[in-house]
């Protein structure tokens, strides 16, 4: 039997982000309906501790907070993952 599924990281914002703004990322997997997953988020490939849930929200967008996030999902004896990269306008 052959599965697919598509996990993908969401932004809550659809515009520019800016310094200083709130923002959540959402570690969204299509295709399944199993909830028995473990999260682990990491940014710039450090792990976030206590970070273990679908969501992670930033609560104030900042210099030090840039960069790739990822989100893995783990279940049983796989893994699955998904990147974003957070920068804001302007950032050059």
């Amino acid at each position: 039997m052959l599965y697919c599924f598509v996990l993908e990281i969401l932004i809550s914002k659809s515009q520019s982000i800016l310094i200083g703004e709130k923002i959540t990322l959402t570690c969204s997997l299509n295709g399944s309906n199993n909830v028995n997953y473990s999260y682990e988020w990491s940014l710039n490939e450090i792990s976030i501790p206590n970070e273990n849930m679908p969501m992670l929200v930033i609560a104030e967008v900042m210099p030090t907070v840039l960069g790739l996030y990822k989100c893995i999902i783990h279940e049983y004896c796989s893994e699955i993952s998904a990147t974003f990269f957070l920068e804001v306008a302007g950032n050059n």
